[in-house]
């Protein structure tokens, strides 16, 4: 079993993602697994010879887990995995790499044949061919195909492929800031509507705690707003987005919850929330832009 490639694979946080449960998809079978990430997951099977799964995920300890995965997997043609992972007691250091560690040592498999697709960093010495996805940003993406790829063929990456990367990695992060940030805003600007109209203590405290979610937030786009800026740089692109959201989390009315007060704390929210969603446009059009520019990259 020491020839070909593997994929170390979780299934949560990669096959879904925290918008997989809202929708709860219909007309699938399986509401908790996403149509469109098993079906580049299959994407990215079938695009590799003499691949093989194994299964690193803790639905491997739940056997009604595995059924459905086994169903789900013979719906969009994605082969059974070979075996699963040991598991070990997550004490003394014990991690989900060193499952993975003693599963290669067990089967004569080398480091440099395998990936591991995971929302998860603890990947012990193995975290070099880890392709970290995330659970609250759509799980399994095509930046991360784009990335697998490279890695299974073996590809030597070129410093563009690289640094479009990095740039894709990074709008992912800002989006995800972003979106958080514009459902806080959504909340406090319903809790301000209901307090305007004649809310008590709870509905003045709970304006205000998602005001404050909403800061955290910006703030967090901010930083990761300055890092994506900085990614595009290194691949001649430019951005230029405002989150100069003024005073809109200096609420006044925190001691003076005047009918006044309050229409402005809601007319500085709605401000705030046309800033956030021109940035989560703008950013998905770059990011679109490096989509198509990752295609056209070559690998040496």
């Amino acid at each position: 079993m020491n020839k070909g490639k593997y994929i170390f694979l979780d299934v949560d946080g990669v096959l879904n993602h925290h918008e997989t449960y809202k929708k709860k998809h219909v007309n699938s079978l399986y509401p908790d697994l996403d149509p469109e990430c098993l079906a580049l997951f299959s994407k990215l099977v079938h695009s590799i010879d003499y691949v093989h799964i194994v299964l690193s995920s803790s639905w491997r300890l739940i056997e009604s887990d595995m059924d459905r995965l086994e169903a789900a997997f013979k719906e969009f043609g994605i082969p059974k995995w070979i075996d699963i992972t040991p598991y070990l007691e997550y004490e003394q250091g014990k991690t989900r790499g060193k499952e993975i560690n003693q599963w290669l040592k067990e089967n004569h498999v080398r480091k440099d044949q395998i990936i591991i697709l995971d929302d998860n960093t603890d990947m012990a010495d193995l975290k070099d061919r880890l392709i970290q996805t995330d659970f609250m940003n759509g799980g399994f993406k095509e930046v991360h195909f784009k990335k697998a790829l490279h890695m299974l063929k073996g590809n030597h990456m070129t410093k563009e492929t690289k640094e479009i990367l990095e740039a894709l990695e990074a709008s992912n992060n800002t989006l995800d800031n972003l979106y958080k940030a514009l459902n806080a805003l959504d909340s406090a600007k319903s809790w301000s509507i209901a307090d305007i109209l004649g809310g008590g203590f709870l509905m003045t405290y709970m304006k205000r705690s998602r005001v404050k979610e909403a800061q955290v937030y910006i703030d967090n786009c901010k930083a990761s707003i300055e890092k994506f800026a900085k990614e595009l740089h290194d691949v001649n692109e430019d951005i230029n987005i405002s989150l100069d959201t003024g005073e809109f989390i200096k609420f006044a009315d925190y001691f003076f919850d005047g009918i006044l007060v309050d229409w402005y704390v809601q007319s500085n929210i709605t401000t705030a929330q046309t800033q956030v969603s021109n940035a989560i446009s703008r950013v998905e059009h770059i990011k679109e832009l490096l989509l198509h520019k990752l295609n056209g990259a070559s690998v040496q």
